[in-house]
């Protein structure tokens, strides 16, 4: 899965645990402010 986030790309593995994802996407989305 890729995913991108303003000026982020992170290509993810399926099987990539969707806590760890939710918790990455709030800590770039604090970085972005």
């Amino acid at each position: 899965m890729k995913l991108s986030v303003g000026s982020f790309h992170l290509t993810i593995p399926n099987g990539t645990d969707p806590q760890l994802l939710a918790q990455t996407l709030r800590i770039v989305k604090e970085l972005e402010c």
